[in-house]
């Protein structure tokens, strides 16, 4: 769990500027929530990284409408190691907890703001 939780730190910080923001403790009860529901994550090495490199795709294509490069070619390369039912699957269930990210963000955003 620790390989992860450093990963999506790491991965976050590329897209939240904000440390108040970043430091808030349901990022870490959202990713907690995810790992419990796809538990298999967690006894592969090789789907760790396939879930990070989803996770900065899709974080990409949230926050920056395209996605960049680097990203890009992250899953194309992944496009030819993974299996196709562990790839679709991961990349749907990535893309959600992508979506809950941006949620979560807006909704500290708005909450900073009207502070």
């Amino acid at each position: 769990m620790d390989n992860i939780t450093y990963l999506y730190n790491l991965t976050l910080s590329n897209y939240i500027e904000s440390e108040e923001i970043l430091a808030d403790p349901i990022f870490e009860t959202i990713l907690i929530n995810f790992v419990s529901n796809n538990i298999g994550i967690m006894h592969s090495y090789d789907l760790i990284h396939s879930f990070i490199i989803f996770l900065h795709y899709e974080l990409d294509c949230l926050f920056y409408r395209y996605p960049k490069s680097d990203s890009k070619a992250g899953v194309r390369s992944l496009f030819f190691i993974s299996s196709a039912n562990t790839r679709s699957r991961l990349k749907s269930e990535t893309k959600k907890f992508s979506k809950k990210i941006k949620e979560t963000y807006i909704h500290l955003v708005k909450e900073q703001i009207s502070k």
